[in-house]
């Protein structure tokens, strides 16, 4: 579990947390080309530069599932109705009122 393939970056603050792991070997890595990685082992003391066989796809991807995981049920939203309205206007300007008049008076 202690290998490491490390691809192409040249974000700096990758390059500098893996210069942790592998030294100054780090900045080899924005020079990387497609397929090849900074392959390391430290127990078994191995850093060095793979190449791999870029990989080549022979068949076409096929659907393996009928239909999506998750479809999102409709939702009903009900109306408030007018009563409950008016309700919500009432408290609404209860609050609002006294507190303007807390504002006014406190300047």
């Amino acid at each position: 579990m202690k290998q490491r393939y490390l691809g192409w970056t040249d974000e700096r603050n990758d390059v500098k947390y893996i210069e942790g792991f592998i030294g100054d070997k780090a900045s080899e890595l924005k020079h990387l080309k497609a397929g090849e990685f900074i392959y390391s082992h430290p127990t078994k003391n191995i850093l060095e530069k793979i190449q791999i066989n870029p990989h080549e796809q022979t068949t076409k991807p096929q659907r393996i599932l009928p239909r999506p995981i998750y479809e999102p049920k409709p939702t009903i939203v009900t109306k408030p109705q007018a009563s409950q309205q008016s309700i919500g206007q009432v408290l609404y300007f209860s609050f609002l009122l006294p507190f303007i008049v807390y504002l006014f008076l406190r300047a």
